[in-house]
Order: C-alpha cells, then structure tokens, then sequence
C-alpha cells in the first residue's frame, strides 16, 4: 500500500519549503516530528563558543534522534545560554542559578536529561552491607 509521493529530504529544500514542511508537519498528529538527516551548520547570531557547542554537541544528539527540525531553535538557545556561562567567569550567582535554571529546562524539553529519557536513577548503596564479612565496623560512632 503506497502512502503517497516520496518526500525530498529537507536539505534539498529551499528556505521557504523547509518552512512549509515544518507547518504542515507541526499541524499533523504525534508532534509532526522532521527527523534530520544531516547537521545543520549553526545559525550566524550564535557567537564562537556557542557555535562551538553547536558543531560538538549536535551530531551527537541527531545521531540518536534526541533533535529534530523543529527541535532546532530551541538547541539553539540552549547553546547560547550554555556559551553565556563558559565565556562570563564573573558571572553574579543570581545570574548563573536563573541561567542554569533556564538551561535544566530545555535540556528537559530535549529529551537530555536522565528522568526526561525514562532513565531511573541507579538503587541507593545501602550503608551496611549485610554479604560485609570483615571485622570493621561500617558505622563510626564518635
């Protein structure tokens, strides 16, 4: 059973195509997810150390189908903030706590964080280990 007509890949499209697939695939059922299928080069208003992060960080992350299309802008903003941190080491920590807060919640909107992949958090060591057959105490009473 054919689904229709095969879609060209979002890189051979021109910059008004790119926009129309992305409309069209918001408005569809499931998210309307673009995966790519390249790294985009990063966007000219992003400064050298965000770019940096960008170029590093984002093969990674395609690779693995954590960034789509339309998940872009928002990686984008993430290298920003993450390249405000690394460049201002006199960051006020009213600065770094609000930009650190900012950037758990996009990493949390991509999907990069442990609990936002489904991942659970490793069983707690107990402190005393009952298979502990050594003569040492475990617990030091002061």
């Amino acid at each position: 059973m054919k689904c229709g007509p095969k879609m060209k890949p979002i890189s051979q499209l021109s910059r008004a195509q790119r926009y129309q697939r992305l409309r069209q695939s918001a408005a569809t059922p499931g998210g309307g997810a673009v995966a790519l299928d390249h790294v985009p080069d990063p966007p000219k208003h992003l400064n050298a150390t965000a770019r940096r992060i960008w170029k590093e960080a984002l093969p990674r992350l395609v690779e693995r189908g954590v960034v789509d299309a339309l998940a872009l802008p928002l990686f984008g903003r993430y290298c920003a903030a993450r390249a405000m941190l690394d460049d201002d080491p006199n960051m006020s920590t009213r600065d770094f706590v609000s930009l650190s807060g900012a950037m758990l919640r996009i990493e949390r909107e991509l999907g990069l964080t442990p609990r936002a992949r489904g991942v659970k958090a490793p069983a707690p060591v107990d402190a005393l280990d009952p298979d502990d057959d050594d003569d040492e105490s475990d617990i030091n009473v002061v």
